[in-house]
């Protein structure tokens, strides 16, 4: 992903930016293909054309994107493996120190395999014909049991600030 609302050095104005980015929009499945080749290669020097007329460059160790052949702009890019919902119902991928958190948490905790998210509403048909009989429903021992909330502590500027798993595929960013 690249950002292209506020960029990190404006060559125009000769001014460079500390603003966050909110406005991102994905490389194509060509170029994040070879960008993420390029990023398990470890060469510190390497460079990307990337967009359809290859007209710009990624310098992948650097996370930024400028022109070629022109003196322009030169935008962030992000390794986007978790995202954060933005203002609105838009989608923004999460600084890649945060993310790293993120999939450390999601990793250690593994989520996708627990049990008790899953099956937990699943009534069999033994309990069904009881609470037919009866004139109240019968409680299921798992309705008794909620989750325990998996949790994993930030570091660095995100110290205080912690991630609960709630199930295979979301995760909450509190404080």
């Amino acid at each position: 992903f690249y950002a292209v609302d506020e960029p990190i050095i404006n060559d125009n104005i000769q001014q460079r930016s500390y603003k966050k980015n909110k406005k991102w929009l994905a490389f194509s499945k060509r170029d994040s293909d070879a960008l993420e080749c390029a990023l398990q290669s470890n060469d510190i020097s390497i460079t990307v054309p990337v967009n359809e007329d290859h007209l710009y460059e990624v310098k992948v160790f650097y996370r930024t994107l400028a022109p070629i052949y022109w003196d322009g702009p030169v935008y962030p890019v992000r390794r986007a493996t978790w995202f954060m919902q933005n203002d609105g119902p838009k989608w923004m991928p999460c600084e890649e120190v945060l993310a790293e958190q993120f999939e450390a948490g999601y990793r250690k905790h593994k989520p996708y395999v627990n049990s008790d998210y899953e099956g937990a509403n699943s009534i069999t048909a033994e309990q069904r014909r009881q609470s037919k009989r009866q004139s109240f429903p019968v409680a299921k021992k798992e309705e008794t049991k909620r989750p325990v909330e998996r949790q994993w502590n930030l570091l660095g500027p995100y110290l205080g600030q912690y991630v609960a798993y709630t199930g295979a595929d979301t995760a909450w960013l509190l404080s």
